[in-house]
């Protein structure tokens, strides 16, 4: 009887990330914009999506979910990537430096020349 609870615990917990839809762009700044809008959050969420990313402006990624794959396009100048959630993938250029935070499990962020 506890496998039921387990596979149910765990079936929600997947269908949690669909709930929310897929990619969405907010306009935000962060603590060290000062309240200028120089910066662009960008919201990965869901389960097995393919996202390609670009902005003109500054750039904070933030990647949830399950199985998610994000490319970040070269000319996007990325301050920051936040990943939570399991299996995602962040592939950014080598050129990119930004700050980077993760938690959740098998979350990888892959470099390109």
């Amino acid at each position: 009887m506890r496998w039921v609870f387990a596979i149910l615990g765990i079936v929600l917990l997947f269908s949690a990330g669909c709930i929310s839809g897929s990619q969405s762009t907010v306009h935000a700044t962060s603590a060290d914009a000062e309240g200028s809008s120089e910066y662009e959050t960008v919201v990965v969420e869901g389960v097995n999506q393919q996202v390609n990313v670009s902005s003109n402006k500054s750039l904070i990624l933030v990647v949830s979910g399950s199985y998610n794959t994000v490319y970040v396009d070269e000319e996007t100048e990325l301050s920051e990537v936040i990943m939570s959630g399991s299996g995602n993938l962040v592939y950014m250029s080598s050129n990119h430096h930004p700050k980077m935070m993760r938690s959740g499990i098998q979350n990888l962020i892959l470099r390109y020349n």
